[in-house]
């Protein structure tokens, strides 16, 4: 017979797995552990979910909001989703929480791939496990004991973008290889950062002489010629229409240029609208516009979180003049100049090695993968293989059409403009589908 934790009745898809098993080492405490695999039972982790992540230090990424909105919008109502999500207490306390989600991910007629990956997967620039510090090691060995167990289950394990700083990436491929997985763990994607000083001053001297004169000189510039104003969406009453308008000026910025915008799915845009509402409530929608002779050009969505900053997603308006002055480059300085006094000290761009990022003396700092099948399981591997790059080719494929409409648009169906456009994207298409085959999992760029 088994117990529910803390005595009181599991809420329903809670299901007890395991009962409690002896001290894990020395000084350890005993593990309880369930699967959560319903909405409901989701929603009734709500507080001790958050506790968890206050306490552990983790990424905006990580909290309760975010991955509850995430599984609401793309999750709740998707047949080929369900949740299996992890959770260890100790003595009547939550000390871990692992957020899996399992994707069947059709293959062919009768042939399917079902994949372990993290709650929020696609979405989140940053995912891991929630452990509290000091229990990395047991608890990772009791998460890799209970998935050996769930023979059935999935097939392999896929779980992306966790952050170079993690104390659990190393424990947690330990643990499974010692409970029959094998794999390997990966660089994904690179997160640039900034790291910002005690003065405004001082952030501007760290960034090397070349770019900090470009940047005074953006400055300069935009000041001599526009009346220039930074916005912060400050108040309830007006974030729900900034965030509109937010999203408006990212569809303006990527369409203008050929591409589709995050904010062409109806879905992502429900779901920016829901995370903007949830983290204005908590205090981490750091939302904000430049303004130029009273009117917005250029948004940027950030997360402020403890004493760090995210930059998100962007937006721009075609203004004319001032695009010569670069006016992304001119909202991040003010941001950061608004930040620096606030006690923030880390501005991060999150996935992507766009160029402009370095602008600001960024360094790169890894996202890595643990990919893992059980041991033998070629099958599981072949299907892999094919499902990342049937995933890749859609994504592409959409891409192209959206490009070669715009370039149709602009030039003309039959023309020199269109011919150039496609005659370029023969060589990229190439060089892009020959490293998708030696490295299906990894990105080719960074979300738009």
């Amino acid at each position: 017979m088994t117990e529910s934790m803390g005595g009181e009745r599991p809420p329903a898809g809670t299901a007890r797995v395991e009962g409690p098993v002896a001290a894990i080492g020395l000084g350890r405490p005993k593990l309880d552990l369930q699967v959560v695999t319903s909405t409901a039972g989701l929603d009734a982790l709500r507080s001790k979910w958050s506790d968890l992540h206050l306490r552990t230090g983790a990424s905006v990424f990580q909290s309760y909001e975010w991955q509850r909105t995430w599984w609401a919008h793309f999750g709740e109502n998707v047949n080929s989703r369900s949740l299996h999500i992890v959770v260890l207490e100790a003595e009547g306390e939550v000390v871990a929480i692992a957020p899996f989600v399992v994707e069947a991910i059709p293959i062919a007629p009768m042939l399917g791939l079902r994949r372990l990956v993290f709650l929020g997967t696609g979405m989140s620039d940053y995912l891991d496990l929630l452990v509290l510090t000091g229990l990395e090691a047991a608890c990772c060995a009791r998460i890799a004991a209970h998935l050996a167990q769930q023979g059935v289950s999935f097939d392999m394990l896929l779980l992306s973008d966790i952050p170079d700083r993690s104390a659990t990436r190393s424990p947690l491929f330990e643990a499974l290889c010692a409970h029959g997985f094998e794999g390997r763990t990966l660089v994904v994607e690179q997160c640039p950062r900034t790291l910002l000083k005690d003065t405004w001053k001082e952030t501007l001297e760290s960034f090397g002489g070349i770019r900090r004169r470009h940047l005074i000189k953006r400055m300069r510039q935009m000041r001599e010629r526009f009346r220039v104003e930074l916005e912060v969406s400050r108040t309830f009453d007006r974030v729900e229409a900034d965030i509109e308008q937010f999203m408006e000026m990212h569809q303006q910025r990527w369409t203008s240029a050929g591409k589709k915008g995050v904010f062409a799915e109806p879905t992502v845009a429900a779901f920016q609208r829901a995370v903007a509402r949830a983290f204005f409530d908590r205090g981490w929608l750091f939302l904000t516009f430049l303004r130029l002779d009273g009117e917005r050009v250029a948004a940027a969505c950030n997360f402020r979180h403890r004493d760090e900053v995210s930059f998100y997603l962007s937006g721009l308006r075609n203004s004319g003049e001032a695009l010569k002055y670069s006016p992304g480059l001119v909202l991040h300085c003010l941001c950061m100049e608004e930040l620096v006094p606030q006690g923030v000290r880390v501005f991060d761009f999150l996935r992507g090695s766009v160029r402009y990022k370095y602008q600001f003396g960024a360094v790169d700092v890894p996202n890595w993968a643990l990919l893992m099948f059980r041991s033998g399981a070629r099958a599981a591997k072949a299907k892999n293989f094919v499902a990342l790059l049937e995933e890749s080719l859609r994504r592409r494929l959409e891409r192209e059409r959206i490009a070669f409409l715009h370039q149709r648009r602009t030039h003309g169906l039959v023309s020199a403009g269109l011919a150039r456009h496609l005659w370029s994207r023969l060589p990229a298409n190439w060089r892009d589908g020959l490293r998708k085959l030696r490295a299906p999992e990894k990105p080719l760029q960074a979300p738009e």
